[in-house]
């Protein structure tokens, strides 16, 4: 909420390049002093709010978006809420216990299998109901 309401000055300082380098080392200089501190959930906020800070520095300058991207930004609920069902279905079938790579890879086609799917029944859903 704070970056979004102060959206315009923090891109105007960031527009300056020498700030942009600067608040970047300083961003990597505290998560590099935090991870040799230890562990307390006052550590864990400032160094997730320092990440957050570098990946809005990296996408300012580092174009990022290409198809794939978009579909998993678009449906990152449903992946979410969908990739429980693989996991199930392939633990119980044993396939975990045999290779956890074939594990990964076939959740995550399946995964993406069922996105697709329900993406599609959600549009007709809403077509039906004329949302």
């Amino acid at each position: 909420m704070f970056f979004s309401y102060y959206k315009k000055s923090i891109f105007n300082v960031l527009k300056n390049n020498a700030n942009y380098i600067l608040i970047g080392i300083l961003a990597i200089i505290i998560m590099l002093t935090l991870r040799l501190q230890g562990y307390s959930f006052l550590m864990y906020v400032i160094y997730a709010l320092t990440f957050t800070l570098l990946m809005v520095l990296v996408t300012l300058k580092v174009n990022i978006g290409n198809k794939m991207l978009y579909f998993l930004g678009k449906n990152t609920f449903n992946i979410y809420i969908l990739q429980r069902i693989s996991y199930l279905i392939y633990d119980r079938v044993g396939l975990l216990q045999y290779n956890i790579y074939y594990y990964f890879l076939a959740s995550l086609i399946t995964t993406l299998v069922l996105v697709i799917i329900f993406d599609k029944l959600c549009k007709m859903v809403c077509k039906l109901i004329k949302i």
